[in-house]
């Protein structure tokens, strides 16, 4: 009992985290290298075809939170895209394989409104 009093706050904050998913496809050719900024905590990364990334934000965010997703290759295609996630929420976000751009699809969904 004492051991699912401990463990249970801790499930609890790592699914009240939202979360973003980003992933990339397998028919790309190029190798991608991103950086997360998560309210100004900085990951960098690569990222190979096929592959994804996660990061989660705050579980309490105050009015000034963000999150911000950059990425590029090697042949100079430079993108970001500043998210702000909703609490208890995943987003998933899923690159077009061409340009490495966000179908417009997946991007009406990132819109606020």
């Amino acid at each position: 009992m004492f051991l699912f009093l401990l463990i249970a706050p801790l499930v609890a904050w790592y699914f009240a985290a939202p979360g973003v998913i980003v992933h990339y496809p397998k028919e790309t050719p190029d190798e991608l290298r991103l950086i997360w900024n998560t309210h100004d905590q900085i990951t960098r990364q690569r990222m190979l075809p096929g592959e994804a990334t996660s990061e989660f934000g705050h579980v309490f965010p105050d009015k000034n939170f963000f999150m911000v997703f950059f990425w590029w290759t090697d042949r100079g295609l430079r993108k970001c895209i500043d998210i702000t996630p909703k609490r208890w929420a995943t987003i998933d976000i899923y690159l077009d394989r061409l340009v490495g751009s966000i179908s417009k699809k997946h991007l009406l969904r990132l819109l606020p409104g």
